[in-house]
């Protein structure tokens, strides 16, 4: 994209029009080669934001990104937990224990995660501090889908290019289109997802650009709040997408046979505090953290079509911990990344 249509561009969002599909696939383009420079970069995520982001804008994005990202060719298909983050609840991990219980499962889970950017503790910072070493290794990642059910995918190590991008996002110091597109982008490919979104008003827009690049499955949630995940204290929101449809509905914590838990039962911090946690988790110890564990995991069972309603996903959750088979799964993925 040449210099004057990087400026026309943002003459257009400064407006407030909407840019094509095509504009917006060049400027996302020229951002991730590094041609867009950081002031023309803070303007079009600034424009973006003012408009409001739509389907259009979150396909180009995705899109862009996937086809500069290191892939990984697996051989089987997989499935993401994420949250987009953002949601400044400083809670413990939720995602990343719930993927240890659907691996403890038998479900094959690729997990796409950061480190913390706006919360205390991200999915590397606990996983590392679990004794889990952080690997760009293609063989790896396989041998730990095959015998552990489950592997991280680091995202610096798949997404390069946003490296030029995320000085320019600290300092606009709010939440850009960029927050959402991460998770949109596994590098296996994961056509199967549990997403959690803290902005309430893109869950069926996100749902339509999933559908768009191609997902089978996802339950996109939102929980009370404004929390990323399906939560304990009050409704989570969810858009389901299924065999290309998309519809709307709510549950609670009794749809799953759970009760009703205070936020602040769930209040998490560092990595150190954290990791112990998940750790009392798949012990067997009886707590909040592990009802919201196991009530996102039954969402995910639910989405993929591994348990029939939440109650019976529940039920699996809760037997993948207390037999030792989510604990297993973290220790034959410690034992594979550090040998």
């Amino acid at each position: 994209m040449s210099e004057n249509a990087l400026k026309l561009c943002l003459a257009k969002l400064a407006g407030g029009t909407q840019l094509e599909s095509g504009e917006l696939s060049a400027f996302f383009d020229a951002i991730l080669d590094a041609i867009a420079t950081p002031a023309q970069i803070g303007s079009f995520l600034m424009g973006l934001e003012r408009i409001g982001l739509n389907r259009e804008a979150l396909m180009a994005g995705a899109r862009a990104m996937r086809a500069q990202m290191v892939r990984v060719d697996i051989g089987f298909p997989t499935i993401d937990v994420c949250g987009t983050g953002g949601d400044g609840s400083h809670s413990l991990n939720i995602s990343t224990a719930t993927s240890f219980v659907l691996a403890g499962g038998g479900i094959k889970i690729a997990k796409h995660g950061n480190r913390s950017m706006s919360s205390l503790c991200g999915a590397a910072d606990v996983l590392e501090e679990l004794g889990v070493k952080l690997s760009a290794d293609a063989g790896i990642y396989k041998k730990s889908l095959e015998d552990a059910n489950i592997a991280f995918f680091f995202a610096p190590s798949h997404h390069p290019k946003l490296a030029y991008v995320g000085p320019i996002r600290r300092e606009l110091g709010f939440g850009t289109i960029f927050n959402l597109l991460g998770p949109m982008c596994n590098p296996t490919g994961a056509s199967k997802q549990l997403m959690g979104l803290y902005r309430r008003e893109l869950l069926v827009t996100m749902a339509e650009s999933l559908q768009g690049l191609g997902s089978q499955s996802a339950w996109v949630v939102h929980g009370a709040n404004g929390f990323d995940e399906a939560v304990l204290h009050g409704e989570t929101e969810v858009v389901e997408l299924k065999a290309g449809n998309i519809r709307q509905f709510t549950i609670s914590p009794q749809d799953a046979g759970l009760t009703f838990s205070p936020i602040e039962a769930l209040k998490g911090g560092d990595a150190v505090y954290n990791a112990a946690a998940m750790l009392e988790v798949f012990k067997g110890e009886q707590s909040a953290y592990r009802d919201a564990v196991v009530l996102n995991a039954a969402c995910a069972l639910v989405m993929a079509d591994y348990a029939d309603n939440l109650k019976m996903g529940a039920e699996i959750a809760a037997a993948s911990i207390d037999t030792g088979c989510a604990m297993q799964a973290l220790e034959t993925l410690k034992a594979i990344t550090i040998s």
